[in-house]
């Protein structure tokens, strides 16, 4: 395994292969914004949303990613990658009418890149 780095989370995507996102229909072709939303309604992401805004990003904790044809794809850590989102672009949360807390602008900068270590 490789030494954690940082990346920003927009250059972040979720792996449409995980095994959990199978019996949701979830294929090669799935939108990454649909994607978010499984994870939003079946996976409990406001659980981390809240622990996000309230403690951070533990740096200790960098997602698992691959480089996928060119893609830095998230094989550990989707849920965690879903609430990054969510808190860091406004407009996931406005859309759907999800209730998020809100959060210091000094967080909002700290959360936009998070650490990885590639796989």
């Amino acid at each position: 395994m490789s030494v954690p780095t940082t990346l920003p989370v927009q250059d972040l995507h979720f792996d449409k292969r995980n095994p959990r996102l199978s019996g949701y229909g979830v294929t090669d072709t799935t939108p990454g914004v649909e994607i978010l939303k499984i994870l939003w309604h079946s996976m409990n992401v406001l659980e981390l949303v809240h622990s996000i805004a309230a403690r951070g990003y533990d740096p200790h904790e960098p997602l698992l990613v691959s480089t996928e044809t060119g893609r830095n794809v998230v094989l550990d850590g989707n849920r965690r990658l879903a609430a990054l989102k969510v808190l860091t672009v406004e407009k996931f949360a406005r859309d759907n009418q999800w209730k998020v807390p809100s959060i210091p602008a000094q967080l909002h900068q700290a959360l936009l890149q998070v650490p990885v270590r590639f796989q």
